[in-house]
C-alpha cells in the first residue's frame, strides 16, 4: 500500500514537473527565459528526493505554475494590446502616411531581435569567467552589468527614434493639410513686402535661407504655386488641374518611411563616430568630455539641420525662379531680381540631380542620409544625456567618473546647463517639418519625378471621378430622390426617426458652414468647383461645356436606370434652372454641392454603397470582374485607363485573390476612395486650422524662434500690395482668392 502511494506521489510529481517544464519552455520561446527554464529543470531532476514533505512539494509546484501562467498571460495581453494599438494607429493614419508605420514596425522587429540576442549572449555562463579574467575575480558580474547598461541605452535610442517616427506621422498630416490649402489658394494679390523679400533672397540667398527659421507664408505659397506650374507644364501639360498636393503627400509618406528605415551606411557612420568619441573621451577629462558631447549634439543637430535646409531651399527656389519672376513681373510691371532666374524656360533640366550634394552618384540619397543622421543623432544624444549626465547633475556626491562641473556647481548653474543641453533636440523638432516639406518637393520634381506615385495619383483621381459620377446616376434613378437632394430633406416615405436624424445632421452642417471664415468659404468653393468639374467632364462627352439631353440620356440608360424619355426630360428639367434645355456647369455644380450635403447628412451609407454595387454589377452575378470594371470606366464613363490600371485597383482590395470584387470588397474600395464618407467642408475646416495661409507676411529667424526677439530681417507689416488699399488683416483673403486658380 505504501509503495503504491509512493508510486502515485512520484507519478504526480513527474506529471507536475512535465507540465512545469512545458510552460517554462513556452516562456523561454517567447522571452528568452533561459534562467527560469534552468530552475524548472533542476526542480524536475529533484523528483527523486523523497525527504521533502508532500504538502510542501505540492505547494511549491502550484506557486511556480501560477507564476508561469501569470507571466505568460501578461505577455499574451501585452501582445493583444500591441496588435490592437497597431490597428488603431493604422486606421487613424492617412493612406499616404501608412508606409511610415510599415517601416516603424519593421524597425521594432529588428529592435526585438537585437534585445533577445543580447539577452541570450550575456546569460551564457562563460561570460562570467570572461568578466573575471578582464576585471578581476571580484568583478564577475561587471560584463553583465555593462551589457544591461548598453542594452538600456540602445533600447532608449530606438524608442526615441521611433517616437520621432510617430511624431513625423503627425507632422506629415499637418504638411498635407498645408499643401491642400495652398493647392486652391490664389496669388492674385500679393503683399509688396514679398517682392522686396524675393529681391533680398537674390542678393544673399544662402544667408537668408540659413538664418531664417520660417520663411513668410505668402512667399512659401508663391514658391509652391510656381513649382506646381513648372511641374504641370513639364509633365502633365494635358492635365492643367492636376492635384499636385496629392502627389506631394504620397511622396512625403515614402520619404519619411525611408528616414525611419536605418540602412547599413548609417550604422557604419555611427560606428565611426563611436570610435572617434572613444578616443577623444579616453584623452579628455570628464568636464571636457561633457563639453565635447555638447558640441556633438549641436553640430549633428541644429547646425547640420540649418545647413541642410538652406541647401534644400535653394534647390527649390532655383527650380521655379523663372515662374516666380513672371508672376511678380505681371504684378509690378517691372523686372525683378529673382535668385536662380535665367530669363527663359528650359523644360526638364537633365543635370537637375547635380544640385544635391553627391548628386552625380546618389542623386538625393546622400541628402536624405543627412536628414536621417540628424534624427538618429539627436535620439542618441538625448539617450546618453538622460542616462549619463542628468543623474550626475543630481547626484549626492561626485564620483571619479563624473563631471565636476555638473555635480559640484550650484543648482541654478546645473539647471541652466541642462537647458542648454536639451536645446538641440527642441530646435531640431521645430526645424524638421520645414526640412521634410522642402526636401519632398525638391527630390520629386523635374527629372527626379516619382513616376509610379504620379501614375497612382492620376489613376486614383480618375477612379474617384468615375464613382462620383455613378453617385450622381444613382441619385437620378428616380425623381423622388432628386427632389429630396435639391430640397435638402428626406423623402416623404422616410421613417420619422430617420428624418429627424437627417435634419439634425443637416443643421449641424449648416452651422459649420455659417461659422466658416471668408477665406475658408473661398477655399470650399474652389475645391468643390474643381472636384465637380472632373465629374462634369464625364457627362460632357463632346467637351462643349454643357450636358445635352442626348448625353444625359445615354449615360443614364447605360446603367439601366430608365428608358422612358419623359422621365429623363423630367430629370433634366429639375437640373436645368434657366430652361435652356441644357445643363451648364454652374447648374451641375449647384446640384453636386446639394448632393454632397445630402450624402453627408445620410446616416445609412451602407445602403447607398449596396445600391452602387447593384448599379455596377449589371449581370447580378454577385461579383465585379476586371472586365466589368474596365468596361465601366472605359466604355460607359469614357475614362481612359489601361487594363493594368484596373488590375492595380482590384489587386489591392481582392483579399481572396480571385480577381473579382464581391460586395464587401467593393465597399472597402469606396471607403478608400472616400466616395461616401468624405466631407469637403470638414476637410477645409481642418486644413484652415494649420494657419498656413491665414496670417503671416513676416519671416521668423531661428534666433527669434529660440529667444523671442525681433528678426534681423526687415518686415513691412502694413503693405498688402497691388492696387488694393485694405489693411494687412485682409492679406489672407487676397492670397486665398480662388478666382486666380
Amino acid at each position: 500500500m505504501k509503495s503504491t502511494t509512493t508510486a502515485r506521489l512520484r507519478a504526480r510529481r513527474a506529471q507536475a514537473a512535465g507540465a512545469a517544464l512545458a510552460l517554462a519552455s513556452a516562456l523561454y520561446a517567447f522571452r528568452g527565459g533561459a534562467r527560469q527554464a534552468m530552475k524548472f529543470t533542476r526542480f524536475a531532476e529533484a523528483e527523486d528526493e523523497d525527504e521533502e514533505d508532500e504538502d510542501e512539494v505540492d505547494k511549491d509546484i502550484r506557486l511556480k505554475l501560477e507564476g508561469v501562467v501569470i507571466i505568460v498571460s501578461g505577455m499574451i495581453l501585452l501582445s493583444i494590446g500591441f496588435e490592437q494599438g497597431r490597428e488603431v494607429l493604422f486606421h487613424r493614419t492617412s493612406e499616404s502616411m501608412r508606409p511610415i508605420l510599415t517601416s516603424m514596425f519593421s524597425e521594432l522587429t529588428t529592435l526585438g531581435f537585437i534585445s533577445v540576442t543580447l539577452f541570450v549572449i550575456f546569460t551564457i555562463p562563460w561570460m562570467e569567467t570572461l568578466s573575471e579574467s578582464i576585471y578581476g575575480e571580484e568583478e564577475g558580474s561587471e560584463l553583465d552589468e555593462l551589457s544591461e547598461t548598453v542594452h538600456m541605452v540602445l533600447f532608449l535610442v530606438m524608442v526615441l527614434f521611433l517616437a520621432q517616427a510617430i511624431g513625423l506621422v503627425a507632422l506629415g498630416n499637418s504638411i498635407q493639410k498645408q499643401w491642400r490649402l495652398w493647392e486652391t489658394s490664389s496669388i492674385n494679390k500679393l503683399p509688396r513686402s514679398i517682392v522686396g523679400y524675393v529681391e533680398d533672397i537674390s542678393r544673399r540667398p544662402f544667408a537668408v535661407n540659413l538664418f531664417t527659421h520660417r520663411l513668410p507664408v505668402p512667399y512659401r505659397i508663391l514658391v509652391y504655386k510656381a513649382t506646381r506650374d513648372t511641374f504641370v507644364r513639364n509633365h502633365l501639360a494635358k492635365t492643367p488641374d492636376f492635384d499636385f498636393s496629392a502627389y506631394l503627400s504620397a511622396c512625403l509618406g515614402h520619404t519619411i518611411a525611408e528616414i525611419v528605415e536605418i540602412p547599413m551606411n548609417t550604422w557604419l557612420f555611427f560606428e565611426l563616430l563611436l570610435i572617434l568619441c572613444w578616443v577623444a573621451f579616453f584623452n579628455l577629462t570628464q568636464d571636457w568630455g561633457l563639453v565635447m558631447w555638447l558640441v556633438i549634439g549641436y553640430f549633428t543637430g541644429p547646425i547640420l539641420a540649418a545647413v541642410l535646409h538652406a541647401k534644400i531651399r535653394g534647390i527649390v527656389q532655383m527650380h521655379c525662379a523663372n515662374d516666380i519672376r513672371e508672376i511678380l513681373k505681371a504684378k509690378d510691371k517691372k523686372q525683378i531680381a529673382v535668385y536662380g532666374a535665367t530669363g527663359h524656360h528650359h523644360g526638364l533640366e537633365e543635370n537637375y540631380h547635380l544640385n544635391f550634394w553627391c548628386g552625380s552618384s546618389t542623386k538625393s540619397a546622400f541628402t536624405l542620409d543627412m536628414i536621417r543622421v540628424v534624427c538618429l543623432a539627436q535620439a542618441i544624444y538625448v539617450a546618453v544625456a538622460v542616462t549619463t549626465y542628468v543623474p550626475q547633475a543630481f547626484a549626492a556626491s561626485c564620483g571619479p567618473a563624473m563631471a565636476e562641473f555638473l555635480c559640484l556647481d550650484p543648482l541654478w548653474v546645473k539647471c541652466t546647463f541642462l537647458v542648454i543641453m536639451f536645446l538641440p533636440p527642441i530646435i531640431v523638432i521645430t526645424k524638421m517639418p520645414r526640412i521634410l516639406e522642402d526636401f519632398t518637393v525638391a527630390s520629386n520634381i523635374d527629372t527626379m519625378v516619382h513616376h509610379r506615385i504620379l501614375s497612382n495619383v492620376q489613376r486614383r483621381s480618375k477612379t474617384v471621378a468615375a464613382f462620383e459620377a455613378l453617385k450622381v446616376v444613382q441619385c437620378l434613378s428616380d425623381t423622388a430622390t432628386l427632389r429630396a437632394v435639391l430640397a435638402g430633406e428626406m423623402g416623404e416615405g422616410s421613417a420619422g426617426n430617420v428624418s429627424k436624424e437627417f435634419k439634425e445632421r443637416m443643421a449641424e452642417r449648416n452651422r459649420k458652414l455659417a461659422q466658416l471664415s471668408a477665406s475658408g468659404r473661398k477655399q470650399l468653393e474652389a475645391r468643390q468647383k474643381r472636384h465637380w468639374h472632373h465629374v462634369f467632364e464625364i457627362f460632357d462627352d463632346d467637351n462643349s461645356g454643357f450636358i445635352t439631353t442626348d448625353e444625359f440620356r445615354e449615360l443614364v440608360q447605360k446603367f439601366g436606370q430608365t428608358n422612358d424619355t419623359s422621365v429623363i426630360e423630367i430629370l433634366i428639367k429639375h437640373l436645368d434652372e434657366d430652361g435652356s434645355g441644357q445643363i451648364e456647369f454652374n447648374e451641375f455644380l449647384e446640384f453636386g454641392i446639394a448632393l454632397e450635403a445630402f450624402t453627408e447628412s445620410m446616416a445609412d451609407k451602407e445602403e447607398m454603397k449596396a445600391g452602387m454595387y447593384r448599379l455596377v454589377d449589371k449581370d447580378d452575378s454577385g461579383t465585379i470582374t476586371l472586365a466589368e470594371l474596365f468596361k465601366l470606366l472605359n466604355e460607359d464613363l469614357g475614362i481612359h485607363v489601361s487594363m493594368d490600371d484596373v488590375y492595380n485597383i482590384v489587386a489591392d482590395l481582392d483579399e481572396d485573390g480571385n480577381g473579382e470584387l464581391d460586395e464587401e470588397e467593393f465597399a472597402v474600395m469606396l471607403d478608400r476612395l472616400h466616395v461616401y464618407d468624405t466631407s469637403t467642408l470638414d476637410e477645409v475646416i481642418a486644413d484652415e486650422s494649420t494657419g498656413e495661409g491665414l496670417d503671416a507676411n513676416t519671416g521668423v529667424t531661428l534666433f527669434e524662434s529660440v529667444f523671442g526677439v525681433s528678426s534681423m530681417f526687415g518686415r513691412d507689416r502694413s503693405d498688402t500690395g497691388g492696387s488694393d488699399d485694405s489693411g494687412s488683416g485682409n492679406l489672407a483673403e487676397h492670397l486665398l482668392d480662388p478666382r486666380a486658380c
